[in-house]
């Protein structure tokens, strides 16, 4: 009888030795196969050059009715040279309160895009920004995103809470942005009747 009692005490024990082997087995098995699926690719991903973006202006402010012209440059930030991978560039463009003017995809070739965007005779004056983004950036932080802020005059402007409703809007402009005394000037106008239509 004490023989059999022993038997099965050690028979036991051998269970439960092969039950917990099987499951640190399986929960090495479980823990390669996160590595290999999950935590490989996720570092990898991190080895590829970061990229980032820088976007050259034709001008630093502008008036309704122009066009900003720019031009992106996309840089490997890590290494500090031309990103050289053809792919779209996001562009976008948004008005004083936030919303959005226009959008544009550019195809980037050898490291760089150009585009335009034209401002409407109708928008409002204000400081507009620029943003600028690839497809990889998206997976960041806007942070990485590119902006660029700048300042458009003329448009139309909100009436005050002084000023008449309805009224016309009529602007002057100089040649070369100044009035220069003593010598002839060129001076345009603009007169934007209250639908928001050129007279």
């Amino acid at each position: 009888m004490k023989k059999t009692r022993t038997f099965l005490f050690f028979g036991a024990i051998m269970l439960v030795g092969l039950f917990a082997g099987s499951a640190m087995a399986q929960q090495i098995s479980q823990d390669s196969l996160i590595q290999q699926k999950l935590l490989t690719p996720y570092t990898k991903y991190f080895e590829f050059p970061a990229e980032g973006i820088y976007t050259h202006f034709n001008k630093n402010a502008y008036m309704t009715g122009e066009g900003v012209w720019f031009k992106v440059y996309l840089l490997d930030v890590g290494g500090k040279r031309p990103f050289d991978l053809a792919q779209n560039v996001y562009a976008e463009l948004f008005d004083p309160f936030g919303k959005e003017v226009d959008k544009q995809v550019l195809f980037a070739e050898k490291g760089s895009a150009s585009g335009m965007f034209h401002l409407a005779d109708s928008l409002a004056p204000g400081t507009y920004t620029f943003r600028a983004y690839t497809n990889w950036m998206r997976n960041m932080d806007q942070h990485a995103f590119y902006t660029h802020t700048f300042e458009v005059s003329g448009g139309i402007s909100k009436p005050n809470s002084g000023s008449r409703a309805g009224a016309y809007d009529i602007q002057f402009f100089a040649e070369g942005g100044t009035l220069l005394e003593g010598i002839p000037n060129s001076v345009a106008f603009k007169i934007v009747n209250p639908q928001g239509k050129g007279e």
